[in-house]
């Protein structure tokens, strides 16, 4: 159990570096809450150029994108990122976050995983587990 009684399925796993893209200011403060919680380095930027550029200038172990961003969404930037036309390792892993329903994702996007909104800490430290570490939460 971590803080406030959350189970962190990968506690003591080694700390990750996560890059997040999300252009709510307000969702800013829940995902720098669930990154302090499980131990993990992290930078937030706004939309998909952003990504792009961060992932060419520095190492993140994952990006947990929003797909609905200004200027550039995550679906867009995923394509990018996936196509290897710039320096960024084309397969680092990417788990969306989406307002839609799962079903309503199309799995062939190359995301690795979807996380539906409201994020519940729970879904992401599994989702997170699941894409890095190759096991799903044992609660």
């Amino acid at each position: 159990m971590s803080e406030a009684g959350i189970y962190n399925p990968i506690a003591g796993t080694g700390s990750l570096n996560i890059l997040i893209a999300e252009d709510i200011m307000t969702n800013w403060l829940l995902y720098e809450k669930y990154m302090k919680v499980l131990g993990h380095s992290f930078k937030i930027v706004e939309n998909g150029i952003m990504v792009l550029d961060e992932l060419e200038k520095n190492k993140y172990d994952i990006v947990l994108m929003d797909l609905e961003m200004p200027v550039m969404g995550g679906e867009d930037a995923l394509k990018i990122i996936r196509s290897g036309i710039r320096n960024i390792n084309k397969d680092i892993p990417v788990i969306a976050l989406t307002g839609f329903e799962k079903k309503d994702c199309n799995d062939s996007s190359g995301f690795n995983a979807f996380v539906s909104k409201p994020i519940e800490f729970s879904d992401l430290s599994r989702k997170i587990s699941e894409v890095i570490f190759g096991k799903p939460d044992a609660s």
